[in-house]
């Protein structure tokens, strides 16, 4: 693949594929589709917006639902399903915790099925083993796509 960048007065994107369905060019579509969104946010003293490719993880603690960024913990509105559906780099982990599968370093299974995931600022997290088998299957399938580009 090739990629021009040119700067200019108006940003302007234009893809020239012979296939537009190709996996990974509708993978750049999400991604450009996620970085307009943003997910809203508040500290005790302020309200704002979070980008989710600066969300690590989001769960549900204490009646509420908590982003964690890599330098901040935010409450939100949004329940987790809603989060799930607002990003597609976001993956059910357990119950009442998200993980944006951009931010796993390492994964290490555990006993019992379960998968310790090590993110990108080196807190570890647990995938249940209700759900390692849907992330083997994810990687899985991200693996196999690779070798077809």
């Amino acid at each position: 693949m090739k990629l021009t960048i040119e700067p200019a007065g108006e940003e302007e994107l234009i893809l020239r594929c012979p296939n537009a369905d190709a996996p990974h060019i509708r993978a750049l579509l999400v991604l450009l589709a996620e970085a307009e969104r943003k997910i809203p946010a508040r500290t005790q003293d302020e309200q704002l917006f979070v980008s989710p490719a600066d969300v690590l993880y989001a769960g549900f603690v204490d009646r509420g639902v908590f982003l964690c960024t890599r330098d901040a913990v935010y409450a939100t509105p949004l329940s987790l399903t809603q989060l799930e559906s607002l990003s597609p780099s976001f993956f059910r982990c357990a119950k009442s915790m998200l993980v944006r599968i951009s931010a796993i370093r390492r994964l290490r299974s555990q006993a019992g099925g379960r998968i310790l995931a090590t993110l990108t600022n080196d807190e570890q997290i647990l995938i249940s083993r209700h759900y390692a088998g849907a992330l083997r299957r994810l990687l899985a399938q991200a693996h196999g796509k690779e070798h077809e580009s």
